[in-house]
């Protein structure tokens, strides 16, 4: 499972919405029960002790999936005004957009957030340029001190907005060393994406990952994230901006905040919630039991092997390949499918000659020569190369050996070590797949994604893994030319 993150132009995104959407900017800002309206769809509310999927309205008083139609008709409640509907059926679709207040669009938050990230600093570079109410605890920069005082320099969201490529490029050359190429980068990413850059929408995170917590019955009082206070806040602030008679400049300015604030209360949430050891990223996607794969202890393979081998221990070989041995052993040895699932039930534990003998077959028959592709992760690692490009060679006859097999040149990729770490191995079993997963081998793994030629900064390799990489990429480049000739490479940057 992959997990894409790219920018996207967010009017698309508006127009392409099949949901109900609310626009701040048509709501009055002094009526109660609009105001309510606006709370409700910013979070989500659990009056009980535990968070139930029976329909229900938005106090809780009429529930059940029954009352969703009754004799074609929508089923209400007295008490707060709303129909019977489904509420865990949300799919992360922001119900509430702020429009444009005025000529000026609103900027990606997600470049927003690029932009400052790379800037080394701990302040919002990109609010401190737009406004002059931004007063942050911590040391102006120099270069953002140079750039305010430059006389053609306008202190306000509309010039950041309308020059913010020339913006990016000042910065890239006066930020610290370190910055500087990944700013260079997002110039590339800005010339890419130039259609998603501006928006005359912008999405308001709702419900979908902000939870109030109240039970009537205990005296522990009600709950509530610091984050569902940020959201209603900055979306009570725009609504009345909307609402109200302001100056342009006032315009521009909430326009800035706005931004400024859906960026950080987003990365904050990630920050605090997705990300890290314990982060929902690890706990409910890398962790999360896969099709065809199976999460082993690992150990070092002690003969001579390859770099990108992989022995999978009996019992681990009989979970992820458990569909090819049943086709085997129902199509080809003429066995009912009971038989063979108590066949390999019984095996679990059990060294069996004949499924030893399908493994093989399945292993042999599999269009890559060198074994069966598959990808290997250690998990929580996230960096460059932590997820690799590997092939099953060989399924191990020790039943008691529990272990995977892997090169010990692949812990420095891997951030692990063999005293019980565990790896997730998931087979690759299409080629459209195996095409596409083939640049996260441990040879491409090893170079920069941002400067060719380069060793990623991240990976610390030795000479010898240099050196057996290098060998690797030759190795390959003469196989695809059928030659025979031997070479030998002392320096992996000989060969670039």
């Amino acid at each position: 499972m992959a997990v894409k993150n790219t920018l996207i132009n967010l009017d698309e995104y508006f127009n392409s919405i099949t949901i109900d959407k609310k626009i701040l900017n048509d709501y009055p800002y002094h009526r109660v029960e609009d105001r309510d309206l606006i709370i409700n769809e910013l979070q989500t509310i659990n009056r009980g002790d535990s968070i139930s999927s029976t329909p229900s309205c938005q106090c809780g008083k009429v529930k059940g999936m029954y009352k969703i139609v009754t004799s074609g008709t929508l089923v209400g409640c007295k008490e707060c005004g709303t129909n019977v509907e489904e509420r865990l059926n949300n799919d992360f679709q922001p119900t509430i957009w702020c429009r444009k207040l005025n000529d000026v669009p609103f900027i990606n938050p997600k470049l927003w957030l690029l932009i400052n990230k790379q800037c080394g600093s701990t302040i919002d570079t990109l609010l401190y340029l737009s406004t002059k109410s931004y007063r942050p605890k911590a040391t102006i920069k120099p270069f953002l001190e140079k750039i305010v005082k430059s006389p053609e320099f306008e202190r306000s969201y509309k010039y950041v907005a309308e020059n913010l490529k020339e913006i990016v490029i000042f910065l890239g050359k006066n930020v610290p060393k370190k910055n500087r190429l990944a700013l260079n980068m997002i110039l590339t990413i800005m010339e890419k994406y130039e259609d998603c850059i501006y928006s005359e929408y912008l999405p308001i995170v709702g419900k979908s990952l902000y939870l109030k917590e109240t039970n009537e019955t205990n005296t522990l009082g009600t709950f509530v994230n610091k984050q569902n206070a940020t959201a209603i806040n900055n979306t009570f602030r725009f609504l009345k901006a909307s609402s109200l008679k302001i100056s342009e400049e006032e315009e521009y300015k909430v326009m800035a905040n706005t931004i400024s604030s859906s960026a950080f209360s987003t990365f904050k949430f990630f920050n605090d919630y997705m990300s890290g050891k314990f982060g929902g990223s690890r706990k409910l996607i890398n962790a999360s039991k896969s099709f065809l794969g199976a999460r082993v202890v690992g150990s070092s393979i002690t003969r001579s092997h390859s770099i990108e081998q992989v022995e999978l221990p009996w019992s681990a070989g009989l979970i992820v390949f458990r569909p090819y041995l049943l086709n085997k052993l129902c199509r080809q040895r003429g066995m009912s499918l009971k038989h063979a699932n108590r066949l390999l039930l019984k095996s679990y534990n059990k060294y069996d000659p004949l499924l030893d003998e399908l493994f093989k077959e399945i292993i042999n028959e599999y269009p890559d020569p060198d074994g069966f592709a598959c990808m290997v992760l250690r998990n929580p690692t996230l960096k460059q190369s932590s997820l690799l490009y590997l092939k099953i060679s060989q399924i191990k006859t020790d039943v008691k050996d529990k272990t995977i097999g892997l090169s010990v040149l692949l812990m420095t990729f891997l951030a692990g070590d063999f005293d019980g770490d565990q790896y997730t191995c998931q087979l690759i079993p299409d080629r459209l797949s195996r095409v596409a997963l083939q640049s996260l081998e441990p040879a491409s793994s090893t170079f920069s994604t941002e400067v060719p030629g380069e060793i990623n900064g991240v990976i610390t390799l030795t000479k010898t893994s240099a050196t057996i990489i290098a060998s690797y990429i030759r190795s390959n480049e003469l196989r695809r030319s059928e030659s025979k000739q031997e070479i030998e490479v002392n320096n992996i940057f000989d060969l670039l």
